[in-house]
């Protein structure tokens, strides 16, 4: 507003230059918004990612970044089309997918290294976001991974140059 009275009684000022000046300063401070929201929401997204081990509430989240938590919220579903939890729930499951393809690591220490507590709840969860048991999952990737496996005691072991 203050720019707004600068700009009164300035050379060329007349209503039609001031609105098309109060117009450009509205546009600017909402696309200045939208950079930052922008970059808020990624922040959020590097934070879960490098915290997917544990849960993070969106009243935690927000009071670490200093928003209110719904508009962390609001921010973060209009700039990725999900919610914080439905996201970090997401990350969780392609991290144990990751694992369970990759690692002969049992399904309880996957589960806790992904944030569940509940191995039966992580089992339900993952056969509702991938259609398959941890189990099942494990076999077919197991059998199509022709490549490094990565045991329990990370030895790493070629299975195709036969171990």
């Amino acid at each position: 507003m203050e720019l707004i009275n600068q700009f009164s009684g300035a050379k060329g000022d007349t209503p039609y230059t001031r609105s098309l000046f109060k117009s450009f300063l509205c546009l600017a401070a909402e696309m200045s918004s939208t950079v930052s929201e922008t970059d808020l929401s990624h922040t959020v997204q590097q934070y879960l990612y490098a915290h997917t081990r544990k849960t993070i509430s969106a009243a935690q989240m927000a009071a670490e970044l200093g928003y209110h938590p719904n508009y962390l919220n609001r921010v973060f579903k209009s700039s990725t089309g999900t919610t914080m939890r439905q996201y970090q729930l997401d990350l969780k499951i392609r991290k144990a997918m990751d694992m369970i393809s990759h690692t002969d690591f049992t399904l309880r220490f996957i589960a806790q290294e992904c944030g569940f507590d509940d191995q039966n709840y992580f089992s339900r969860l993952f056969r509702k976001r991938t259609g398959m048991s941890p189990t099942a999952f494990r076999q077919r990737h197991l059998s199509e991974n022709q490549g490094t496996i990565v045991h329990t005691k990370h030895e790493s072991i070629n299975k195709a140059s036969g171990g």
